[in-house]
């Protein structure tokens, strides 16, 4: 970073989203082609678990536009701004939530049961890949802001309570 005027674009993002999109696009095909039917929830609780999924995917997309469209990141990272507002008020860590919602969303509603625990794997993941890279870079450029802002904001999990102020 040293040799940069700026954070790079998508730091280690595009290796995290990968990695949890083709997991969670193995976990949804997996049982229709493996014939394991054991594995995938059935009955009320497959509705249950779509619905959620449904419900999840549709707030990812709304909010990978919120963080990416709206908050405009890509000109925040080149003109060495810190971005805290729209999007980025709710989370540190937007695009990487949606994803991780999206993903977690995937997981639902292919009701694999195996799936299921990969949710706590995907958030662990992001975490410490979040704080061994970009949340280094972030408090070297900007000190004490970023640890204010990081007091402020969650890094991963949405507060939707910021919503209704």
């Amino acid at each position: 970073m040293k040799e940069k005027d700026h954070l790079p674009l998508y730091g280690v993002g595009p290796r995290l989203c990968g990695v949890m999109a083709v997991v969670s696009l193995v976990a949804l095909v997996y049982p229709r082609v493996s014939g394991n039917d054991v594995i995938v929830i059935h009955g009320v609780m497959r509705i249950v678990a779509g619905v959620c999924g449904a419900f999840l995917m549709a707030f990812s997309i709304t909010l990978w536009i919120f963080a990416v469209q709206k908050s405009d990141i890509d000109a925040g990272i080149l003109e060495n701004r810190l971005v805290t507002d729209g999007a980025y008020a709710l989370t540190r860590n937007p695009i990487y939530s949606a994803v991780l919602l999206l993903c977690i969303g995937i997981l639902l509603l292919a009701g694999n049961l195996l799936a299921i625990p990969l949710t706590l794997l995907f958030w662990l993941f992001v975490t410490v890949a979040l704080k061994e890279t970009e949340e280094k870079w972030l408090l070297d450029l900007y000190g004490e802001k970023y640890r204010q802002y990081c007091a402020r904001v969650n890094r991963i999990w949405p507060d939707l309570k910021k919503f209704r102020q």
